[in-house]
């Protein structure tokens, strides 16, 4: 899996040029009809079918390599994308192979290929979860509180994007319970910093955020330009891939260090207190991974982490480990559609 991922990532801008190419019908109307009145005149589509086949949004590797001539790839890594392309039903083939000219032509699914390249997420598709980590790992972020006793405690936030690439609306979501320490006046201080120690938010008080006790949620408004935010899901099933991304506390060290697990979602239960809804996964967390994001295999954030399911005495008495549970997006997008921050069109 690396090998193949540093392969592709030195040839990213190729790889978009083709990704781009193969979805314009869908993504970009006007680069369609740019690539239409070129490849037309392609001696590859001298068959009056397959030109219809053009107009209609289906296009081929010759027509890729028509239009940009000496700055196309070589053709094994365009099949290569072709190939990853479809088999996650980014693009759809028709098979021409009947036509005397054999080739192959592919169309962007319709709706599905558009909301994937609106947020870019097509490439964490096709490079997979080290991809994933690359881009978002310096939007999941540390919760640090200083009590005035001098014991620290941490927890993990990230930024998500509920506007568009073009008008952004950020905010970074966390747990309740990361952040109900602030109404106390035990609390000395709240910081929200990068793993780069890049200061956010700076003394924070309760009053700050936006909370959901019972589905234990927080977020804070984030007014400043921020890069590759996460967007939320509500699509998930049972043995989904999932990674987590978080600050769990590393015996003999001092410094947060950013832990990253896989692991998949196990079951979808019912808390016994105040029927909270909840999200079973397998990858493993600890204390300051709460307020992490559970990440898809599109990137795409389909909860957040918050509980671990513990009977402490059969964990002391038999050594039985906890289920880790998250809360869905959807319970945040229910928390920002009550605050008026989330259209029901959105």
């Amino acid at each position: 899996m690396r090998l193949e991922y540093e392969f592709l990532k030195h040839q990213t801008d190729e790889i978009k040029r083709i990704i781009e190419f193969f979805v314009s019908f869908e993504c970009n109307k006007d680069f369609f009809q740019e690539i239409v009145e070129k490849c037309i005149d392609n001696p590859f589509v001298d068959i009056e079918n397959e030109k219809g086949l053009l107009h209609m949004g289906y296009l081929s590797p010759n027509d890729y390599h028509h239009f940009y001539g000496e700055k196309a790839s070589n053709y094994r890594l365009v099949w290569r994308i072709l190939e990853l392309l479809t088999g996650n039903s980014i693009i759809e083939p028709f098979n021409t192979f009947m036509l005397s000219t054999g080739s192959f032509r592919y169309k962007p699914v319709k709706d599905y290929s558009k909301f994937l390249y609106e947020r870019d997420l097509i490439l964490n598709l096709i490079f997979g979860a080290l991809r994933i980590v690359d881009k978002y790992c310096e939007n999941v972020v540390i919760f640090e509180l200083k009590y005035k006793s001098g014991n620290p405690d941490i927890g993990t936030g990230f930024f998500i994007n509920i506007g568009t690439e073009i008008n952004p609306q950020v905010f970074i979501v966390t747990n309740h319970h990361v952040v109900s320490g602030c109404s106390d006046d035990k609390l000395e201080k709240l910081t929200i910093r990068t793993s780069n120690d890049e200061i956010l938010f700076d003394n924070l008080f309760y009053t700050d955020f936006i909370v959901d006790e019972i589905n234990d949620i927080a977020l804070i408004e984030y007014s400043k330009e921020r890069k590759n935010c996460f967007y939320l899901s509500e699509h998930i099933n049972l043995l989904d891939e999932i990674i987590t991304i978080g600050y769990p506390p590393i015996p003999q060290t001092d410094a947060p260090y950013q832990i990253i697990h896989k692991g998949e979602i196990n079951s979808f239960v019912k808390a016994r207190e105040k029927g909270r809804e909840l999200i079973i996964f397998s990858a493993k967390t600890a204390g300051g991974n709460s307020g992490g994001p559970i990440i898809d295999n599109y990137g795409l954030v389909v909860g957040i982490v918050s509980d671990d399911c513990l009977n402490y005495d059969d964990f002391l008495s038999k050594a039985k480990l906890p289920y880790h549970a998250a809360t869905p997006s959807e319970k945040i997008n229910k928390l920002l559609h009550e605050k008026g921050f989330l259209r029901e069109d959105n």
